[in-house]
């Protein structure tokens, strides 16, 4: 089992692309913008050989979940921050704010086939908020869907992945000046970057075969 399983030291960069749905639909929604908001990446990256083309990729890795939003209509802006039930910060650059900056523990669980020094994989895996938690709050995991692409080389692998939220992970509402209220969910998605190195030695060959794993 040992010379199957695999460990990489990971570092990369994501962008978040995030993305709004609001209750009742279409509120407000069309006043702010969500541009890419970029975040790093760290953590370990586990590799299992099933076949020696079929590995269980996992880990533990930290990421931020940002986002980020513009609009043209401060006075607005201003309302959601001040009627926020989470206590929202505003991060202020002219007309830009950051409205939630936090870092998860992504758990990622994929099924990837090699071809040469190539791979391809799709699955699911878990998310958690670990830091700042709201109380009462109830959006502090995710089940995203995960696919990516790499290139694996003698200790070094280079993944690029596409992680989408199904989970909303920022509920603001807003007052509509009539005693009721509105909500306007966040979902976040990635695409990311990383760079791993291999930390353990998991051997040329697979005990009692003679297939070569890499």
């Amino acid at each position: 089992m040992a010379q199957r399983l695999s460990v990489f030291l990971s570092g990369g960069l994501q962008a978040n692309l995030n993305r709004s749905r609001s209750i009742p639909e279409g509120i407000r929604t069309n006043q702010y913008l969500l541009p890419p908001a970029l975040g790093p990446e760290l953590g370990l990256r586990i590799r299992y050989a099933l076949e020696p083309n079929i590995h269980l990729r996992s880990g533990l890795l930290f990421t931020q979940r940002r986002i980020t939003f513009v609009t043209h209509e401060m006075d607005s802006t201003r309302q959601v921050l001040e009627n926020n039930p989470n206590r929202i910060f505003a991060w202020s650059g002219g007309r830009r704010f950051r409205v939630y900056s936090k870092t998860w523990l992504h758990i990622p669980l994929q099924l990837t086939f090699t071809k040469g020094h190539f791979f391809a994989g799709l699955g699911s895996g878990m998310m958690f908020q670990i830091t700042s938690i709201e109380k009462g709050a109830t959006n502090f995991w995710d089940i995203p869907v995960e696919a990516s692409v790499g290139f694996e080389f003698k200790r070094m692998s280079f993944q690029l992945s596409y992680l989408r939220g199904t989970q909303g992970i920022y509920p603001p509402f807003l007052e509509n000046g009539e005693e009721t209220l509105s909500w306007i969910n966040y979902y976040n998605s990635q695409l990311g970057l990383s760079i791993s190195t291999r930390i353990n030695n998991p051997g040329n060959k697979c005990a009692g075969c003679k297939n070569t794993w890499m």
